[in-house]
């Protein structure tokens, strides 16, 4: 199966890339290219388990897919589009000075450009606070962090007119909580 990932956001394409190159077999190739649409289309001869297990890998990313005829038939096209972005929100992380550094670090080198810190907040679990943040971008910033063991809880806070995300980080989690991608887009 060919990867091929289409975006303008070349640090997210590259981490995403990443990711699925250390997990599937055969080509992956970024694009930097833009296109509107964010999706996962993906040819007719491509196996029903290589695709589960590329979804797998996004988690918790869940980008609309479909079979297309167009395409090489044992390709697969994620397109990273227009409509996602990652610089129209401010994210403020508070929590932990080390560990929100590192966390701050990982969104800004994944295409988050506006990542701002508030130090020293006693916080007991991990959460993301927002208004008007899309699903799918709250899952981007949830994949950008899990490697680094951050799994929030979501909670709608603002209004749909809001941009920001506040990310409340608490302490390291335990060995095993946060060990399924999926769980990182628990809402409350």
């Amino acid at each position: 199966m060919r990867v091929v990932i289409q975006s303008e956001m070349y640090p997210l394409a590259m981490r995403i890339a990443n990711q699925v190159s250390t997990c599937a077999s055969g080509d992956v190739i970024v694009e930097q290219k833009t296109v509107e649409t964010s999706l996962i289309r993906y040819g007719i001869s491509v196996a029903p388990s290589a695709f589960a297990d590329l979804r797998r890998w996004l988690r918790p990313i869940e980008l609309p897919a479909e079979c297309s005829a167009g395409l090489p038939a044992d390709e697969v096209r994620i397109t990273l589009g227009g409509d996602l972005d990652l610089g129209a929100w401010t994210i403020m992380l508070h929590g932990d000075a080390d560990r929100i550094c590192i966390l701050a670090r990982s969104l800004r080198s994944g295409g988050f450009p506006q990542v701002r810190v508030s130090r020293g907040a006693d916080v007991s679990r991990d959460m993301m606070l927002f208004g008007g943040a899309p699903a799918v971008i709250r899952q981007i910033v949830a994949w950008t962090l899990h490697p680094h063991g951050f799994c929030p809880v979501q909670q709608v806070e603002w209004p749909m007119s809001d941009s920001g995300i506040w990310l409340f980080v608490g302490a390291q989690p335990l060995p095993g909580q946060c060990d399924v991608p999926g769980q990182a887009a628990a809402m409350v």
